[in-house]
Parts: structure tokens; sequence; C-alpha cells
């Protein structure tokens, strides 16, 4: 089995920073007594909250491809498997 690359996919391309829109959204739609209290407006354990889960989602790089499997010999698999790393195009593979 092995996965070939076809190039990075535009949303990924285009990352939004997910931490800034969750934090401006949260801020907006914040209830009266949160706003009368003061800052902050969000509690620093909901920043906090937030800043890992970008960080585990920036752990990771999302590329457009297509996954071969269920080949019918070893051999068609090499073949295939190195014609795909000669190319540059191979971005996993697994001999099971």
């Amino acid at each position: 089995m092995y996965y070939i690359n076809l190039g990075l996919n535009s949303q990924v391309q285009n990352y939004v920073n997910i931490l800034f829109y969750i934090n401006s959204y949260l801020r907006q739609h914040a209830h009266s007594k949160m706003i009368e209290a003061g800052p902050p407006i969000l509690p620093p354990t909901i920043v906090d909250q937030i800043k890992l889960w970008e960080n585990e989602r920036n752990r990771f790089l999302f590329s457009e491809g297509v996954l071969y499997s269920q080949f019918l010999s070893q051999t068609d698999f090499e073949v295939l498997r190195d014609h795909a790393v000669s190319i540059g195009v191979l971005i996993w593979q697994s001999e099971r």
C-alpha cells in the first residue's frame, strides 16, 4: 500500500488562524456579565485550551493524494512504489 502526493490542498494552503477566530467569536458573543466583569473576557483556561487544540491540529501536514492498495502481487507493489519514489511523489508506504 502506498500514497502518492498530488499537491497540497488549497484549503490547507490558505490555513486560517483558528485561535484568532474562535477567540474573536467568543469575545463578540460573551454574556454581558462577563463583559461587565472586565478583562479578561475569556478565562485563561479557555484561551489555553484553544491554543492546545490549535497546536495539536498544526502537528499534521495535509496533502492530497491517492491511496493504492490490494496489489495482485508483491512485485506489482514494488514496481509502482519504485516508480513513485523515482518521480518524487511517494508520501507514505506500508508493505503489509
